[in-house]
Formats: structure tokens, C-alpha cells, sequence
């Protein structure tokens, strides 16, 4: 029975663990995307006043958000 046991609390300190490094891990994501996000509205602010179609771009870029390219493959038969 304390084998069970003891086997229960390791994959639960496991987990615990794994739980902490994905939370860390989140934080450095959104701390990066924040960064990022900053830089880019600095670079539209200087686009504003020189290039208006670039601010633009940029304006539907953030407002539309991020779609990811759907792939169409075919498969052909090789044996015919």
C-alpha cells in the first residue's frame, strides 16, 4: 500500500511541476507578445506621419487578427 502511495504523491509533485513550467512559459509568451505589439504601434506612429498606406496595412493587419492559410492536397492514385 505505501508503494501506491508513494507513487501517487511522485506524479503529483510531477504534475505540480509541469503546471509551474507551462504557467512560466504563458508569462514569457505574453510578455514577448506584449513587446511586440508596442514595438508595432511605435512603427505605425512613425508610418502615420510618413507613409499612409503603410499605417494602413498595418491598422487592418491588427484589426483582422491572424488566419491561418488553409492547405488543399490532393491525393492521386500513383498505380494507375
Amino acid at each position: 500500500m505505501s508503494n501506491n502511495i508513494r507513487r501517487y504523491r511522485q506524479s503529483l509533485q510531477q504534475n505540480e511541476q509541469r503546471h509551474k513550467d507551462k504557467r512560466k512559459a504563458h508569462k514569457i509568451f505574453r510578455q514577448k507578445k506584449r513587446v511586440l505589439f508596442k514595438s508595432k504601434l511605435e512603427q505605425m506612429e512613425i508610418a502615420y506621419n510618413n507613409e499612409a498606406k503603410k499605417f494602413y496595412e498595418e491598422v487592418n493587419t491588427i484589426r483582422k487578427g491572424f488566419k491561418p492559410q488553409t492547405l488543399h492536397i490532393e491525393i492521386r492514385n500513383v498505380l494507375e
